[in-house]
């Protein structure tokens, strides 16, 4: 009996463990795990605010440019996220019908996003865009 019991136990350890690895490996691939995608740059510059912190308290001499992009990913699917440059008093908001490259997870921007050349964007990718 009591072998049995040990071997219940372990069985639920392992299933336990099991089950905290794949949560944590969907978490990483949500939220880290980026894929390279395209925006352009909406041709209406957003509304220069305060810069907030996570608690939304202001910063100040902190400003920022809330935008919303709609991404294409390489292999062509679409995606809206948020995005918001921000900076010293001096921030300057990116020019309108610009393009920009980025590395986006499901949840976020996990880099960029940077400035392009039409050119440096392939022709699918623009043909989405526009």
């Amino acid at each position: 009996m009591k072998k049995k019991m040990t071997r219940i136990a372990l069985g639920a350890a392992a299933i336990g463990i099991g089950l905290l690895i794949f949560k944590s490996w969907s978490y990483y691939q949500d939220t880290y795990a980026g894929v390279t995608a395209y925006t352009k740059i909406p041709a209406e510059v957003p509304k220069r605010v305060p810069t907030k912190d996570i608690d939304g308290k202001v910063i100040a001499g902190e400003y920022s440019y809330p935008y919303t992009f709609e991404f294409v990913t390489e292999s062509g699917k679409t995606q809206k996220m948020t995005f918001e440059l921000s900076g010293d008093a001096n921030v300057q908001p990116f020019a309108p019908g610009t393009y920009a490259k980025a590395e986006i997870s499901k949840n976020r921007i996990t880099k960029g996003p940077y400035l392009l050349q039409e050119k440096d964007v392939s022709q699918d990718i623009l043909e989405k865009l526009k």
